[in-house]
């Protein structure tokens, strides 16, 4: 999720309360309830499991695949786990928790599965001309060449309809890589990336 405040490199600075609608909002254009992402981080061990076929046409992708569900079950647990449970009331605020905090627990999520066959890693972007960053996961099928097999997570700030997207994204122009770190910004209480299963 795009942060710009203004006494911060990153955010809006009113205050809302977390947003907790229930998952009939999932056709709202605004920021996802907790039944919406989790219906939406569901639906991406699909576009992952197409992913290792893009990546790796006429291979068998078995293995790719089953990770990929792994990965993603991981990151549906930290979802289910902790939406709500973050104390960041901004108007960026996603289940109580910023962009930053949702990808370091999905990346964490994810790379506790211990993948051999995926890469999981923490990226951001900067809006050009303005302080707005946004944090997501980058997911790449190990071996695959440019950007055959990439997908990328976020917490669904840019679209509550869709987690999971292909490149190239953000969804507009005027955003580059950056490397602005949230050291000493994350929400309180901190999201844990490895809740136990229920």
């Amino acid at each position: 999720m795009p942060r710009n405040r203004p006494s911060d490199p990153r955010g809006s600075s009113d205050s809302t309360q977390p947003r907790t609608s229930s998952a009939s909002a999932c056709s709202d254009s605004t920021r996802p309830a907790k039944g919406c992402g989790a219906q939406r981080l569901s639906e991406a061990a699909k576009e992952l499991k197409s992913a290792c076929d893009e990546a790796f046409p006429g291979k068998d992708n078995t293995l790719c695949k089953q990770e990929a569900d792994q990965i993603v079950k991981a990151m549906l647990r930290t979802w289910n786990y902790n939406y709500g449970k973050g104390h960041n009331t901004s108007s960026d605020n996603i289940g109580g928790y910023l962009c930053w905090d949702w990808a370091k627990a999905f990346s964490e999520a994810g790379q506790g599965v211990k993948p051999q066959y995926w890469s999981v890693e923490e990226k951001m972007v900067h809006k050009k001309d303005s302080n707005v960053v946004h944090f997501y996961v980058e997911l790449k099928p190990r071996g695959a060449q440019g950007q055959a097999g990439v997908r990328y997570v976020d917490d669904g700030w840019f679209n509550a309809q869709q987690f999971v997207h292909k490149p190239p994204w953000p969804p507009s122009s005027g955003w580059s890589p950056g490397n602005w770190k949230p050291s000493g910004r994350y929400t309180a209480p901190p999201i844990n990336s490895s809740p136990p299963d229920n």
